[in-house]
């Protein structure tokens, strides 16, 4: 059977350089298997003879560089995810890689502006899920509120009404 690295090497082409970082070596591409998240997966024996899966970007890293600490992760900066070329990746905590990514909680915090055009700074946020990094406008969070409040029969009560109950006295 062909060594590790024999392995790794015939599953890469070289790619294109990449839109998100024309500055860095064109990607080497893994044409293997992919995990659901799109990063090249590969099946090994570990030293017991038994079957493990790795992840190949960060297999290949091990092999030319050092051992990824286990609370750490590598950042593609390319943003590429198939890519394996080991120059294009950074050693990063997981906070940091998700606030540099381009999907949910990246992509959130580089907004300025909520969809109706209200600011999106101090004062007028709530952030919600926030191991994802989601953010919200207050100004329609309140909205949202008040609508909601007044479609469930809210608005039918008085003011004193609404305000006993909060109390805990009705």
């Amino acid at each position: 059977m062909p060594s590790v690295v024999v392995r790794v090497l015939q599953k890469i082409i070289v790619g294109s350089i990449s839109a998100a970082r024309r500055d860095l070596e064109p990607c080497w591409l893994w044409v293997g298997s992919t995990n659901q998240d799109g990063y090249g997966v590969i099946r090994l024996k570990d030293d017991t003879e038994k079957w493990i899966t790795r992840v190949v970007h960060r297999l290949f890293y091990n092999l030319y560089f050092k051992s990824v600490p286990s609370d750490m992760e590598l950042d593609h900066l390319c943003r590429v995810r198939n890519c394996c070329n080991f120059w294009h990746f950074e050693v990063v905590t997981h906070g940091e890689n998700t606030r540099r990514g381009t999907h949910t909680g990246g992509a959130s915090r580089a907004k300025t502006r909520c969809p109706q055009g209200h600011p999106l700074e101090e004062g007028n946020l709530v952030v919600w899920m926030a191991k994802k990094g989601l953010r919200r406008c207050l100004i329609c969070q309140r909205r949202q509120m008040r609508e909601s409040y007044r479609r469930v029969g809210g608005a039918t009560r008085t003011r004193t009404e609404n305000l006993a109950i909060m109390s805990g006295v009705l």
